[in-house]
């Protein structure tokens, strides 16, 4: 691992984007 550098919270941001689209479309499915 090179540090947590710009690369860093670039990856950690898109990695909390995902998620939050994930449970964005669980929701949206599971009510139908």
């Amino acid at each position: 691992m090179m540090g947590f550098g710009f690369g860093g919270l670039w990856m950690l941001l898109i990695a909390v984007l995902v998620i939050l689209a994930i449970l964005a479309l669980v929701k949206y499915v599971s009510k139908g």
